[in-house]
């Protein structure tokens, strides 16, 4: 099935690639901000990060339709699915019941204070962007340090981890763009993907919906 006709239901999970860079400033801006959190995201000995940016389904439909809510700088809002076309990964619940979905969906409007047709709602959650660059530089540091220590000490297994310290603080009143996703799952759907809604990244959400097969169905692009 192609993704023109592939049906994107409402609660629908959004990963996507880094984007290209466009002619506009602000197209460039998101560009190299795509760049830096798949590069500090990116622990030694991990793979390459491939989700930079996660978003939910709030309107059903076809890829041309269907909409989409998103924390994108200046603020949260509401875009069409295509404007990601081939450039994404598309999951959908296979556990959560579609009437749980739709409320999921109204839920991030409300939250986002996007209801009553508003396409554009609360300001874009730079502060805690600026709070997920040191956990992660201190995180690389950590883990090379361990990776010395393995090499040094034979028996030893190197494994990359992650610290979370500074994004641990429960701003709940700032959103980017894996809190859109993550909050209402955890707190409508029972699913915490991973962490706590406050400290997931998008890579973090990518990962368990690819490896969480029982619970979620890829269905863009089709396998």
């Amino acid at each position: 099935m192609n993704g023109d006709a592939t049906y994107f239901p409402a609660g629908a999970i959004v990963c996507t690639t880094q984007r290209k860079r466009g002619r506009g400033f602000v197209e460039w801006l998101m560009a190299l901000v795509s760049w830096l959190i798949a590069w500090a995201s990116r622990m030694p000995g991990e793979p390459k990060t491939r989700a930079t940016h996660a978003a939910l389904v709030v309107k059903g439909g076809t890829l041309e339709t269907a909409e989409i809510l998103e924390a994108l700088w200046p603020c949260v809002q509401i875009s069409p699915l295509k404007r990601y076309a081939g450039h994404m990964t598309v999951y959908r619940s296979l556990r959560i019941n579609p009437l749980i979905c739709n409320l999921m969906a109204t839920r991030a409007r409300e939250q986002a204070r996007l209801t009553g047709g508003r396409k554009r709602g609360i300001v874009y959650g730079l502060l805690k962007l600026l709070l997920f660059l040191p956990d992660c530089l201190i995180s690389k540091a950590l883990c090379y340090a361990w990776m010395m220590i393995c090499f040094l000490v034979p028996g030893l297994v190197y494994r990359p981890f992650e610290v979370r310290i500074f994004t641990r603080l429960n701003l709940i009143w700032i959103f980017v763009c894996s809190q859109v996703v993550a909050r209402v799952y955890q707190e409508i759907g029972g699913v915490t993907l991973i962490y706590h809604w406050s400290r997931v990244t998008p890579d973090d959400i990518d990962d368990y919906c690819g490896a969480a097969i029982e619970e979620f169905e890829q269905i863009y692009p089709s396998v």
